[in-house]
């Protein structure tokens, strides 16, 4: 039997953090697209569930035409059992809105519910306390696979906290979870599996990098699990270091090295970092003129500092000198106003043009 692991799609997130209006709705709609591919590729590789560990919506009300949404994708695979488990996010969300819920998707209760199929026993839970990992019942006949939404830890407790140890003094063989929005797992000393699926797509620059789902393959007796890459659109926040940077056109090579593996659909912060020069003025605006159409999205944050050593300047009696002099000393500027302090002031003695 082949099992998809997913969670943490938070269908209607807000998403104007940081995209114009346009894009934003764009990418909620997106987002209700993954779902749609999700059962479409569950279906394809011969899936016989879903598991859903948390948080399908963004909030705990949502309206009955949007539920009816993602209902309506669920119910066109009537062959894939969706097993669902609330999240933090979304308690009651779908249960209170009125919707008419699909007869292929199954809800995991507050204590365990269980799900069985000939050579596996799925069950889900939503309260979290130190009995809920050691009451799974499991089956002799089959693999056991537990759904918990919530952090890991060493020991359960009712804050969502979900002790990993735990597993190895009970039934579960593998549990699949969510809450974290990236890939990883937990191994425990007996053998047993604990795996975070991440987000199938990311949705903001604090959950850059690869994205996708887990399929979870059962077969004699024995379970293995894979991470599969699946997000339509990935995020990048890549640091470029412009400590050795000359000039803007120094600066705008490192970029392009940088951004050389990034896919035209995807979205980029780039963040220039390091120590330059006090004569390198940095022109942001450029690169975002330089990049801005290459990319789904794109943004430029100049977060470098001055690199200034104050025995080049001790002995300069140019104006220039005495301006630089003067800024170092002074004890009351942090070290972000004394770059623009000094950044700005060399703008000056140059006859340019400077912007705060």
């Amino acid at each position: 039997m082949k099992i998809l692991h997913t969670s943490d799609i938070h269908l209607d997130s807000a998403l104007t953090s940081r995209l114009p209006p346009h894009k934003a709705k764009e990418r909620r709609a997106e987002l209700f697209s993954t779902l749609n591919r999700l059962l479409v590729e569950a279906e394809k590789q011969g899936c016989g569930a879903v598991i859903i560990a948390g948080d399908l919506f963004d909030r705990d009300r949502i309206s009955r035409r949007m539920a009816e949404r993602a209902m309506s994708y669920i119910a066109k695979h009537p062959t894939v059992d969706v097993l669902y488990l609330p999240g933090n996010h979304e308690r009651r969300a779908l249960t209170d809105c009125g919707a008419v819920l699909p007869e292929n998707l199954r809800l995991f209760g507050s204590e365990w519910t269980y799900f069985d199929y000939p050579e596996v026993r799925i069950g889900g839970a939503e309260r979290i306390d130190e009995s809920t990992i050691s009451s799974f019942r499991g089956r002799k006949d089959a693999i056991c696979i537990g759904v918990l939404h919530g952090s890991p830890g060493n020991r359960s407790d009712s804050n969502g906290v979900i002790g990993i140890p735990e597993l190895d003094r009970s039934d579960i063989d593998y549990l699949a979870l969510g809450h974290y929005h990236g890939y990883g797992e937990h191994r425990t000393p007996g053998g047993k599996v604990a795996v975070y699926c991440g987000t199938p797509e990311g949705r903001g620059f604090d959950e850059v990098g690869t994205k996708g789902y887990i399929m979870i393959e059962v077969s004699e007796g024995h379970l293995h699990h894979r991470f599969v890459p699946f997000a339509y659109r990935t995020l990048h926040a890549p640091e470029v270091d412009i400590s050795d940077a000359n000039t803007n056109s120094d600066i705008e090579l490192a970029v392009n090295q940088a951004l050389s593996a990034v896919s035209e659909r995807d979205l980029v912060s780039l963040r220039l970092v390091g120590r330059r020069s006090p004569e390198l003025r940095v022109d942001c605006e450029e690169l975002l003129i330089s990049h801005r159409d290459s990319y789904y999205y794109f943004e430029v944050r100049d977060e470098s500092r001055l690199r200034i050593d104050m025995s080049d300047y001790i002995l300069d009696k140019s104006l220039k000198g005495e301006f630089i002099r003067l800024a170092l000393g002074d004890k009351e500027l942090s070290e972000e106003d004394r770059d623009t302090v000094i950044r700005m002031g060399l703008s000056a003695l140059m006859g340019e043009e400077g912007d705060i």
